[in-house]
């Protein structure tokens, strides 16, 4: 039995090659940055009928590669699968072996956070520090949850936009700020307000704030490079919203070749036998 996982902030999508076929899962998110023993304990429920894995590739976003952090991981994974042999990356590797194979190219991550890199076929670079929720992660699901929520307390939404706001979410000042500065997992919380805007698109000013994001996305992440290998795009808010992602790079002199939701699917293409898709 061989898994592979790709957790991200929100989600952990799983895929399981058994002697019966693939099997795939998914349970809650974690971050290795930012992420508790509950956090990641929680992201493995469900998966009892799994524990005897001989071999597990984890792929984390937040994880940098650091010793601390992989032996952190790597003891609490094997936990939970005590014979296997574990293999822990970060998620931007992950998605460029998901999106590319071994192929050369660019990988963009828009979820929760966000993150680009250059990826040679074997290793990724990142373009730039992408500096997480508070500093950066421009073009996120928690970017536009910011900017959103900004609007919202400042008096900027247009009428109708605040009284849908208003009528969902029914929030306070105080609420959201309680839990942007003291709840458990802030990222998530504000890339939850990205569904608000992907449910009202053909509203000019919700699509206007998504293409604001994804504009300072690119200048932020891109800047003036001139790319002329793929790009390829993954993560929730680049597929649920990528109709405008593609309209704004083509804006900005870039060309996005493929846009998937999540890369696990191709991870598990990476890293499973050929018997097991026969």
């Amino acid at each position: 039995m061989i898994i592979v996982a790709d957790a991200g902030g929100t989600t952990t999508n799983w895929r399981i090659a058994t002697s019966s076929g693939i099997i795939q899962k998914k349970t809650s998110g974690f971050n290795a940055a930012n992420g508790t023993l509950e956090d990641f304990r929680n992201s493995l429920s469900g998966l009892e009928a799994f524990e005897a894995a001989q071999q597990l590739y984890y792929y984390s976003a937040g994880f940098n590669g650091e010793s601390t952090s992989e032996n952190n991981l790597k003891n609490w994974l094997q936990e939970k699968f005590p014979s296997a042999s574990i293999s822990i990356q970060s998620d931007l590797i992950g998605a460029a072996r998901g999106l590319l194979g071994d192929e050369k190219g660019h990988v963009g991550i828009l979820g929760t956070g966000a993150n680009v890199c250059n990826y040679d076929g074997k290793s990724v670079s990142r373009l730039i520090a992408p500096l997480g929720y508070i500093l950066g992660d421009e073009g996120s699901g928690a970017y536009l949850g910011k900017m959103l929520l900004k609007e919202y307390l400042r008096g900027g939404l247009p009428v109708d936009v605040a009284e849908d706001f208003n009528k969902e979410y029914s929030l306070s000042e105080k609420d959201i700020v309680l839990e942007v500065y003291n709840g458990i997992t802030p990222p998530k919380y504000l890339g939850n307000f990205s569904h608000f805007l992907s449910e009202r698109l053909d509203n000019p000013y919700c699509s206007g704030l998504v293409r604001a994001s994804f504009k300072e996305h690119f200048k932020v992440f891109y800047g003036e490079k001139s790319l002329h290998s793929r790009i390829c795009y993954t993560g929730s808010v680049a597929y649920h919203f990528s109709n405008i992602l593609r309209q704004v790079a083509n804006e900005c002199g870039k060309s996005i070749d493929r846009v998937v939701e999540d890369p696990v699917a191709g991870l598990a293409l990476y890293h499973f036998s050929d018997k097991y898709f026969k």
